[in-house]
């Protein structure tokens, strides 16, 4: 996928193709914002080019991804709540994060807003958040 633009009342997602650019209207589009371990548990204590890093198991979320899960489930701005299994960096093994999907585009920023609230300021890392609108 390339970018999806949102009008307010039609969602276009637009994919590169061998032969240019495919536009595609989405319904029921759900705007998705992930939430991953701090920066500190990607590189390890000390950082460097081979951090050794205590992974949770696979799928499973670190102590404090489940509690910001517990605090995000029920909340207006949020549609669903599920776990993925990717690399945050391209040094970092891959590991689970938390996948919000949010009601509609502009709650992404406010779920973002609230998760960097939740915790310290470093405790978590968002990712697929559009500051600029």
């Amino acid at each position: 996928m390339l970018t999806i633009d949102d009008d307010g009342t039609t969602v276009v997602e637009w994919r590169l193709t061998t032969d240019g650019v495919e536009r595609t209207c989405v319904d029921g589009y759900r705007p998705t914002m992930y939430v991953g371990a701090p920066v500190s548990e990607l590189y390890g204590e000390h950082g460097g080019p081979t951090p050794r890093v205590q992974l949770p198991a696979r799928g499973a979320l670190t102590e404090g991804l489940r509690e910001l899960r517990s605090f995000l489930e029920g909340q207006a701005a949020v549609e669903s709540l599920s776990v993925d299994v990717w690399r945050q960096t391209f040094r970092a093994d891959a590991r689970p994060v938390l996948r919000v999907e949010c009601r509609e585009i502009d709650d992404v920023r406010s779920v973002a807003r609230r998760v960097q609230q939740f915790g310290d300021a470093d405790a978590y890392t968002c990712y697929n958040v559009d500051l600029t609108r």
